[in-house]
């Protein structure tokens, strides 16, 4: 087993890890591509316990009101800056990332990783 599979992601807020400054929080801001389309708003921060740090955001798009809202995975090496609450991407690839508590196994942050190119 890979040191990826061996490690213990979890939502930011199911942890008992804090960011270190509530500036730095960027849940709820929106988050654009390269061409500055919405791809959606940050619901969720997926950290690494072990190490500490933030690996996945986790954004929400689609929905009325929140009702069938549909989620995805964005890996933080995507970032590429923050302005204005506003979370800029360097890329984007929509098709296959759509994410569900559910059917995640620890190899899936591995090979999301991996589909995005990083």
């Amino acid at each position: 087993m890979t040191r990826a599979q061996d490690t213990r992601l979890r939502s930011l807020s199911d942890s008992e890890l804090m960011l270190p400054h509530s500036g730095d929080d960027i849940r709820w801001c929106h988050v654009v591509d390269a061409a500055n389309h919405d791809l959606g708003t940050i619901d969720e921060l997926i950290v690494d316990e072990d190490e500490r740090k933030v690996r996945f955001l986790r954004v929400r798009f689609g929905g009325i009101l929140g009702f069938g809202a549909s989620e995805l995975l964005i890996p933080t090496e995507a970032v590429e800056s923050v302005t204005e609450r506003v979370v800029h991407v360097d890329r984007w690839r929509g098709d296959g990332t759509v994410y569900d508590p559910e059917l995640v196994d620890p190899s899936h942050y591995a090979q999301l990783s991996d589909y995005f190119g990083y």
